[in-house]
């Protein structure tokens, strides 16, 4: 049980609410005195939405996508290239180092460039 002044409102959970309904017992004694210290307030029942299951992408690794690019790099390493400069690792020693993505910024790229490791990755899930 939660009191949020903001809103005026004296907040409870349904099983909190089960339980209160229940003459004497621990939650009723609560609810009532917070009833009594917050009189102008309302008492409201929250739901709990349930969290909708995130796309995971376990196993996609920057040595995965390494070998995937490796095996599937057809025009003469071209994305290879891109994928060592995102990384902020340039192929040319002589060249300024970039700003390295992030994992994520990282697996958006890969994903995007290759539709078929992110399809493999729906189908999973």
């Amino acid at each position: 049980m939660k009191v949020n002044m903001f809103e005026h409102t004296i907040v409870l959970t349904k099983k909190e609410m089960t339980a209160a309904s229940h003459y004497g017992s621990d939650v009723y004694k609560e609810l009532q005195n917070a009833r009594r210290d917050y009189p102008g307030y309302e008492v409201v029942i929250v739901t709990r939405t349930v969290k909708t299951q995130r796309e995971t992408y376990k196993g996609l690794t920057y040595e995965y996508m390494e070998k995937y690019i490796k095996a599937h790099d057809d025009e003469e390493k071209s994305i290879w290239t891109e994928y060592m400069l995102l990384r902020g690792t340039p192929i040319n020693p002589a060249d300024e180092l970039p700003v390295a993505y992030t994992y994520s910024q990282m697996k958006v790229w890969f994903l995007n460039t290759y539709k078929d490791i992110a399809e493999f990755y729906k189908n999973i899930a």
